[in-house]
């Protein structure tokens, strides 16, 4: 069982239901379990040099809280999920991208296939937190593990990570001829 940053046990992101995931404000965390193999360099290096299994802390405020947020937008790319988005560069899933005002940022094949790899090898953990109190505890999180994902707040931050969603986004709209 792999142990989360809020000392209680993970769940296997492809295991969870949607009941699951409480409707409160919080913040999660997304780790690796297997998979390495498939990022992309420069990822798999990186990834294999930090030597921890953390990706992601992300934070849930608005409504729906961590379910929306963490399930709906992180895990199964309903709406716009900035984990989702950032693991499609390292997975490699930046060639066919959809118009921005889409919502989503990769084709419907591609998306599935990120979804697909996210229920075979990732584990999440969350916890509730008072809204007031989320975006200090999140930056100071991120602050002290530098999640590989990652980019705000981050001392460690991947700048091959931040070209790559830029690239993506300028791919986007020069396919689409968006303004």
């Amino acid at each position: 069982m792999v142990k989360s940053v809020f000392d209680n046990e993970a769940v296997s992101a492809g295991g969870l239901s949607k009941d699951q995931v409480p409707a409160k404000a919080g913040l999660y965390c997304i780790q690796l379990e297997n998979g390495a193999d498939d990022f992309q360099p420069p990822f798999d290096e990186i990834f294999r040099q930090r030597r921890d299994s953390l990706l992601y802390i992300g934070k849930a405020k608005g409504r729906g809280g961590l379910r929306r947020r963490l399930f709906d937008n992180e895990l199964r790319n309903r709406g716009a999920g900035t984990f989702f988005r950032s693991l499609g560069v390292v997975l490699g899933h930046c060639e066919q991208v959809k118009p921005l005002r889409s919502g989503r940022n990769f084709s419907f094949e591609n998306a599935s296939e990120i979804a697909d790899w996210i229920r075979a090898n990732l584990w999440v953990s969350w916890r509730d937190f008072q809204v007031e109190e989320i975006d200090a505890i999140e930056q100071e999180l991120i602050r002290r593990r530098s999640p590989m994902l990652n980019i705000m707040h981050n001392p460690q931050a991947i700048e091959a990570l931040r070209h790559g969603r830029s690239d993506c986004v300028r791919r986007a709209r020069a396919r689409y001829q968006e303004p």
